[in-house]
């Protein structure tokens, strides 16, 4: 299985990662989230290390970035797996008109594989990786995790608040796989 996405000049990706084995089991939640949050941090220190000597991103330190962004990638599709309620290891993206992103996804034992469909045109607005990681990495997955509490006060996941929950999470595969892509095409500031 490939541990790295490619793109196309079309806008078509396919690739795969790694699902971090702590990550393979979502029960229970809550620790689940307390390692999925500790990945997550560790992707921001990795990169801050890559870039003290010289401030950028070369060769392998930007392979070894993707190959960290592929992981927390599929930590999101085993979350939205077991979101659903029949919990296929195969689903496709729900439509998402206002970014004009889709994917076909298949989890399998230790890793995932899929292919997609992104926009031509760039709508991840952001000048750097720290502001990427901070304002939509790290403050879209607390999103998340806040909506998935609040929604189960009334101790159920209804229909529309488990399509809210995939939609967000999606948002955030979308843009992890658009950050992929911005730091393979081209520098982007610390």
């Amino acid at each position: 299985m490939p541990q790295k996405i490619t793109f196309q000049t079309n806008g078509q990706w396919q690739g795969g990662g790694e699902i971090p084995p702590i990550l393979k089991q979502v029960s229970p939640l809550k620790d689940w989230i307390t390692q999925f949050l500790i990945i997550c941090k560790k992707l921001g220190k990795k990169y801050t290390r890559a870039c003290a000597n010289d401030g950028e991103l070369i060769g392998q330190e930007k392979a070894n970035i993707c190959i960290e962004l592929n992981s927390i990638i599929g930590g999101l599709l085993v979350l939205r797996r077991y979101i659903t309620t029949d919990q296929p290891d195969k689903f496709s993206s729900l439509t998402n008109q206002s970014y004009n992103f889709s994917f076909a996804v298949e989890l399998y034992r230790n890793t995932w594989g899929g292919r997609g469909k992104m926009a031509g045109k760039q709508h991840l607005k952001i000048s750097s990786f720290s502001q990427w990681y901070n304002t939509i990495l790290l403050k879209k997955t607390r999103e998340l995790f806040t909506y998935y509490g609040k929604s189960l006060e009334d101790q159920q996941l209804d229909q529309a608040e488990q399509e809210k929950f995939i939609k967000i999470l999606e948002l955030i595969v979308y843009s992890i796989i658009s950050m992929e892509q911005i730091l393979l095409a081209r520098d982007i500031q610390y």
